[in-house]
């Protein structure tokens, strides 16, 4: 039997001509002028099919085809030995098989879609069969190309079993896990994806669901903490200071990160900071507030000592930046050096927030805490974490407060509990003639430097009455003559803890329905009525020596902002004019 082209089928002589081995030169059909048979180069792939070795490529397509018809990758082998890629549209063939079989990769069955794609990927010692085309080498090395796809292909099948199974797991396992970790959920995550907004809800008397009003539980657990202030200043002698210098110490290391304080530790001790700043000199206009931040185990002073709020918050929302571990002896030795230049009348005071477990100290962190006490320096700690006995050492020694947040609520509470004048101890508290120097505002079209900047400034600020130089704001101490500038509604806050306003009584709804105990409907602070839905009696309070009846807004108000009783001041004021005339 002779040669034949495989393009026309006329006879040919010969396929090639062999001038050295592996050096072959293709004979072309006299007919048709093409190459008789292009297919005499790739011969030695043959063996790697599933057919006897020996046969030609252009007597097998349709064995290939029977047998390979579930692989994607010898599909596409198949389809281009057909002819279709010799012919004038073989580029786009090409381009549309391969695109067919990515979009079967990636659009069909799932499982199917993983497996071929791990074969095919895994398969890439194939490649090495394009270079068997051009160079020849020996059968065997056929053999060990199958042998590294194989040992691929067993790898990635494995690994992609593991996986699934992995992703599967058992009803009951998976009953667990959800049980355990919330579904991945942190715990403040969980608070707010299992909000039980069922359970703020109750029935009123016609039967229709209401919000709860949580006014009457915030008040008595209000009222609860003034008994509690109460009681403990009818048992000792309280003596307070009206001068505080006080350092607020914030842990930034890199416990301060956590996040089991929604978001972070750190985002929720600047938001509180920021509100007690506002509050401790609302109620402390005369003192003095800085502040010193722990990182990397060094102590760093982010503010001196100043009367002015919102220099500290500014400077303290740009530094919250958390890194290294926490030094608390370092911390404690730099407020010690600034706290001992304070004067005596000064009350001297240190609030730490921290939230590390541990302290990295170079020294003797006991010494330290020995000298605090010697120079009569008040130490608090609020923790964010458990408890430390070094942290409950030091406030025992030098006669601060302990105590751990539970969460946020909780930490905002502890840390405004520190607003007030602290109880003072009474041999350390001595009294003092202190000078002070009230100020007058400048006029708006006046020049001067300004002390506190160091630059010119035009209007507003106020001059010093002993040396004439300008300030911005009020209360400070002068830096040129060092008198302590302050103003008048100043001082005159600064008197309210000294002189608290009494407890209100509480008026039950049943006195409230008694005429005969002449109780009033309205409040007489904002003048709403003290019904509540129904036109039913609420809680209310009363003054005990006006007699005037108040809500719980207004008492809260009065107490805590106000400190001064709206009866007891209007009577006042009609005493003094029934006196004039």
């Amino acid at each position: 039997m002779g040669f034949r082209c495989i393009q026309c089928g006329f006879p040919v002589r010969t396929l090639y001509v062999q001038y050295s081995p592996g050096n072959i030169r293709l004979m072309k059909c006299e007919s048709c002028k093409a190459v008789a048979d292009e297919y005499i180069e790739c011969e030695i792939m043959v063996p790697i099919l599933p057919y006897p070795t020996g046969p030609r490529l252009t007597d097998i397509f349709s064995t290939m085809s029977s047998i390979n018809k579930q692989s994607s990758f010898r599909s596409l082998i198949l389809e281009g030995s057909k002819g279709k890629l010799g012919s004038s549209k073989g580029f786009s063939s090409l381009v549309s098989i391969c695109w067919k079989v990515v979009m079967d990769v990636f659009f069909g069955n799932l499982m199917c879609n993983d497996l071929l794609l791990m074969l095919m990927i895994s398969s890439y010692f194939k490649i090495f069969l394009v270079a068997m085309m051009v160079w020849e080498f020996p059968s065997s090395v056929i053999v060990i190309i199958e042998l590294f796809c194989l040992s691929s292909n067993a790898v990635a099948l494995k690994e992609i079993m593991n996986n699934n199974a992995a992703q599967r797991p058992l009803n009951g396992d998976a009953d667990d896990d959800d049980e355990d970790d919330g579904g991945g959920l942190e715990a403040w995550e969980r608070t707010y994806a299992e909000d039980r907004s069922w359970e703020a809800l109750q029935e009123d008397e016609s039967g229709l669901l209401r919000p709860i009003d949580n006014t009457a539980i915030y008040h008595a657990q209000y009222r609860r903490r003034l008994r509690n202030l109460a009681s403990k200043a009818a048992t000792a002698r309280i003596q307070k200071g009206l001068i505080r210098y006080l350092y607020v110490v914030v842990d930034l290391s890199k416990a301060a990160s956590e996040r089991d304080f929604r978001p972070s530790r750190m985002a929720v001790i600047g938001k509180q900071v920021e509100a007690f700043i506002r509050e401790f000199f609302d109620q402390n206009p005369l003192s003095h507030v800085g502040l010193v931040t722990i990182k990397d185990g060094i102590a760093y002073c982010l503010t001196e000592l100043g009367g002015s709020p919102e220099s500290h918050i500014k400077a303290l929302m740009g530094k919250l930046e958390c890194s290294g571990d926490a030094s608390l002896q370092n911390a404690l030795e730099l407020v010690l050096g600034y706290l001992n230049q304070i004067p005596s009348y000064g009350h001297r005071e240190v609030l730490v927030l921290y939230s590390a477990l541990s302290t990295c100290d170079p020294g003797d962190l006991m010494e330290t805490i020995q000298k605090c006490k010697k120079s009569k320096i008040r130490c608090s700690v609020i923790g964010l974490a458990a408890e430390m006995f070094v942290c409950k050492h030091l406030c025992q020694e030098t006669g601060g407060t302990y105590s751990v947040a539970l969460d946020e609520t909780h930490f905002r509470e502890l840390i405004l509990e520190h607003a007030p004048p602290p109880p003072a101890i009474a041999e350390y508290a001595s009294a003092n003639l202190i000078k002070m120097g009230f100020p007058q505002r400048s006029a708006e079209g006046s020049v001067a430097i300004c002390t506190c900047h160091e630059e010119a400034k035009t209007g507003g600020g106020y001059t010093c009455p002993r040396c004439k130089v300008r300030v911005c704001e009020l209360p400070t101490e002068c830096r040129i003559c060092g008198l302590t500038l302050i103003s008048s509604p100043h001082l005159a806050r600064s008197y309210h803890h000294l002189f608290p306003i009494v407890m209100f009584d509480e008026v039950s709804p049943s006195s409230q329905n008694d005429a005969s105990l002449g109780f009033s409907n309205t409040c007489f602070g904002c003048q709403q009525s003290l019904n509540s839905q129904g036109n039913k009696p609420g809680l209310s309070v009363i003054c005990p020596k006006c007699k005037q009846q108040f809500c719980l807004d207004c008492d809260i108000y009065i107490h805590e902002s106000l400190h001064n009783c709206p009866g007891c001041e209007s009577s006042r004021h009609l005493k003094s004019l029934t006196a004039s005339q």
